[in-house]
């Protein structure tokens, strides 16, 4: 008998929004009203290193009020990863599950059969080595080594989600069990910082829009009409401020104090000696001023907040190299 089909993701759902529901009505569109999904989504710590707006119990809640039959935690040790090992751990945690058969993303080519394309073309260590060495970004540097190869990947690179879409191609690669699902994004890029009402929102503008104004209008209208009373209620409960991060202040300080830059680079992905600038730079201020300080062009404060974290909750039992 064939084995039905069954769509996973792997999401955050910093919250749950409208273009998470427009997802997996897409995908239900493709494969059936009935198609199961699983959802992988990280727990108590983002992809970007922060603090979600709602811990994972109530997001949870309300992606399987969305539409998700079924949510797994991505460990703090997948979540806490570059684009490229977030990808990796949530394909292989929805592959150990043996039911999925498609995974679905969000991507911004008009062409997704030319991210497939790209997904197989490979680098030398000595092509990576030049693009980096003028300063540029993993992303930036993706872009040109891509572009150089041929001009036409070029505009792949205009949406951060390409780039997580190619990750999950990638990481895709052992596991021809499991079919691609792209579906492409409307609407504003993501990670923008403008809440378009016309459009599928994008959790960056909706999480500053609920954090700077409050629940408003457009904040509701970002969310699908069946969560926004749940989340209003969640709202007038008390919604965690951004400087939930000072509480970290003073466990940063010791931690940076009583170790070392090797003992930062034995336990975290740092490379390139960037431990040093840490260390250099280490009285700056608190966690947020430190994020500030240390970041470069190069090196992104979503970079920098998830060192501190995997240095944070290094130990005897867990490492993050």
């Amino acid at each position: 008998m064939e084995h039905p089909s069954v769509v996973g993701l792997v999401a955050e759902y910093n919250p749950f929004h409208r273009g998470h529901g427009h997802q997996l009505e897409a995908v239900r569109s493709l494969l059936g009203p009935a198609l199961p999904v699983i959802a992988v989504m990280s727990g108590s710590l983002t992809q970007r290193g922060e603090l979600p707006l709602w811990d994972k119990w109530r997001r949870t809640r309300l992606a399987l009020l969305g539409g998700a039959d079924l949510v797994l935690e991505l460990p703090v040790t997948g979540s806490l990863q570059s684009a490229q090992g977030f990808a990796f751990f949530g394909v292989e945690l929805l592959a150990a599950t043996g039911l999925v058969t498609h995974l679905s993303f969000g991507c911004e080519a008009r062409d997704p059969e030319a991210l497939v394309r790209l997904s197989r073309e490979e680098f030398t260590p000595e092509e990576w080595r030049q693009a980096l060495g003028d300063g540029l970004s993993y992303g930036a540097a993706a872009a040109r080594l891509a572009s150089e190869r041929d001009p036409a990947y070029g505009d792949l690179f205009t949406g951060s989600n390409n780039l997580l879409a190619l990750e999950y191609l990638r990481a895709l690669r052992p596991h021809p069990e499991i079919r691609p699902l792209p579906i492409r994004r409307e609407g504003t890029l993501y990670g923008s910082r403008t809440l378009d009402e016309n459009g599928w929102p994008s959790a960056s503008a909706l999480r500053q829009e609920l954090q700077c104004h409050g629940f408003t209008e457009a904040a509701a209208g970002a969310l699908p009409p069946a969560l926004r009373p749940l989340c209003r209620a969640w709202w007038e409960e008390g919604l965690p401020l951004p400087d939930r991060e000072r509480a970290l202040d003073t466990l940063l300080a010791y931690a940076l104090e009583t170790g070392s830059p090797e003992g930062m680079a034995a336990c975290t992905q740092v490379s390139e000696g960037l431990e040093d600038r840490i260390w250099k730079l280490r009285h700056s201020g608190g966690f947020a001023t430190l994020v500030e300080q240390v970041s470069t062009r190069r090196y992104s404060p979503s970079r920098i907040r998830r060192l501190l974290w995997q240095y944070l909750l290094s130990g005897p039992d867990c490492r993050f190299r």
